[in-house]
């Protein structure tokens, strides 16, 4: 070791019988005493509780064999750490030394903190491990440990080649997915490699380790992303089922409303006495409580059934009414209705309000068309009408129907948002005008769906 080349360093230096020949003033600092007092005075004489300690030792060791010497130890007199480069000669020795108290506290941190980063490394479930560039273990943790010793019966230790210790089968696997990765990370990239092993799927981050200039290795921080997926699924399933029990709930306000609508179209036969529209009412109806039961519990039905439900539907306002409206259905053809899935009672509402709010008021004649189409990878329901409009029905106040109120349109608006969370669906409602004057109202619904 050479001489420190340090500004803060000390020197003074011994005869052969212990005396000091010189002291510099760095040197009477640290000792505490006036450095000419101290030439001639013998070394351990003045400091006759270093005679204990590792400085007389190393001082004795130095002079007897003749050789360069380096000592560091505390000395409680002085309070400190200190570190002495001892050169000795036949006539003596001379002495350069350092305070290294800042140097051994920092160093006592950083242990402290390394023994607690180690503690937090080795009880965490994720593998963290390194290498140097012929692919030696450099450090690894439990973790790591337990999982090869585990799957590849193997003991690791720090220097071992991992891949070396595998059979030549399992080798060729493991190298494969790394072999790519571990080159580009040692030429300096940091990157992550996706790798499925004993039914595990495990993400790793590879990062280059540098010295200086240098990269000498890759530590490799590797988790099971598997159990984070699980997590992630149960969690997206969650929420579905919290949005599904938000939509029943919905629909279970929505049935009622829309039972009870219909219901007053019979009570409107019975108060008439017209005994026969009244039964053939009752038994569309029948079919069409059937319907609205069996989809009360589901989020989807199949697009053929909600047709079938609005026929039956639009066929006892059509009764009601007596044929007041011409109705008029259009199906593409190329979209198979028995295989498409869509949100239940989504297009009914539209069509209630339009009857009600909007053909049932005019004077004249009105027409209700309803649309299904295929278009730009989507399904487009258009619910149409001629009727009044929906500021004209707002004000309008009809002899032979209640008022009513548009709780299904409320409700199936806010099915809607919901929907939007779960499948890619929006919707548009424009209001139609004539020469500046209402002419009905038309409703957009686009619906993504796999065809």
């Amino acid at each position: 070791m050479d001489t420190p080349n340090r500004t803060d360093a000390y020197f003074f230096a011994l005869d052969r019988n212990w005396c000091f020949t010189f002291v510099s003033i760095k040197a009477g600092r640290v000792m505490k005493r006036d450095p000419l007092k101290l030439i001639g005075k013998h070394i351990w004489t003045e400091f006759p509780e270093a005679v204990t300690t590792r400085f007389h030792e190393a001082y004795s060791e130095a002079y007897t064999r003749q050789q360069f010497t380096f000592v560091e130890e505390y000395y409680p007199q002085l309070g400190g750490w200190f570190e002495n480069f001892i050169y000795p000669s036949p006539g003596g020795l001379a002495v350069y030394g350092n305070e290294t108290t800042e140097k051994k506290t920092a160093e006592k941190k950083l242990r402290q903190a390394h023994t607690g980063l180690r503690a937090a490394v080795d009880h965490t479930e994720v593998f963290v491990w390194a290498i140097d560039r012929e692919f030696r273990l450099i450090t690894f943790n439990k973790a790591f440990e337990r999982y090869v010793r585990k799957w590849y019966k193997i003991q690791v230790r720090e220097g071992i080649n991992l891949f070396e210790q595998l059979l030549k089968e399992e080798t060729l696997m493991l190298l494969a997915p790394w072999n790519d990765s571990l080159t580009r990370a040692l030429s300096g990239e940091t990157l992550t490699v996706s790798l499925e092993r004993f039914g595990n799927d495990y993400q790793c981050l590879l990062t280059p380790i540098t010295e200086g200039h240098k990269i000498t290795g890759v530590s490799v921080f590797c988790y099971n992303a598997a159990e984070s997926k699980a997590r992630e699924r149960e969690l997206a399933e969650a929420n579905k089922q919290i949005e599904d029990l938000k939509m029943m709930a919905l629909r279970s306000v929505m049935n009622p409303h829309f039972i009870f609508s219909t219901l007053n179209s019979i009570q409107y036969y019975i108060v008439e006495n017209d005994r026969i529209n009244a039964v053939n009412y009752l038994s569309a109806f029948s079919k069409l409580i059937r319907g609205i039961l069996n989809n009360a519990v589901q989020n989807k039905v199949l697009l053929s059934d909600e047709l079938e439900m609005l026929k039956l539907y639009v066929s006892l306002e059509l009764m009601r009414f007596e044929n007041k409206f011409d109705f008029i259905l259009e199906f593409d053809k190329s979209l198979d209705a028995d295989c498409i899935e869509i949100p239940s009672m989504l297009i009914q509402p539209f069509v209630e309000n339009a009857i009600i709010h909007g053909l049932a008021n005019k004077t004249e004649r009105g027409t209700l068309k309803i649309s299904v189409k295929h278009t730009d990878g989507k399904i487009l329901f258009e619910i149409d009408d001629d009727g009044i409009g929906r500021e004209a029905s707002m004000n309008f106040q009809d002899l032979h129907v209640k008022k009513h109120k548009s709780l299904g349109i409320a409700l199936t608006q806010e099915r809607l948002k919901l929907i939007t969370t779960l499948d890619d669906v929006s919707f548009e409602i424009i209001d139609k005008e004539n020469d500046g004057r209402p002419a009905g109202t038309t409703v957009k619904i686009w619906l993504q769906t796999n065809i």
